[in-house]
């Protein structure tokens, strides 16, 4: 609250701050940081499930090698 008086332009004691501007930024940062723990989040599965897929690869590789094999 502010001081009211004749020495008000002196003692000016209010604090006047843009809550809808900065919450609007603050909302902004916030979908930025999702996104990105998002994306963090799927590299990580990505890079777990790489392996298995070579593995999947070169099984299917090798079957395919000894069918031809047996023919």
């Amino acid at each position: 609250m502010c001081k009211q008086g004749m020495n008000a332009e002196l003692s000016f004691s209010c604090t006047v701050t843009p809550h809808r501007n900065c919450r609007l930024k603050l909302l902004k940062l916030e979908r930025i940081k999702d996104f990105l723990l998002l994306e963090e989040e799927f590299i990580q599965n990505q890079e777990r499930l790489k392996p298995q897929e070579e593995k999947n690869e070169v099984h299917t590789l090798n079957s395919q090698s000894s069918v031809h094999a047996y023919m």
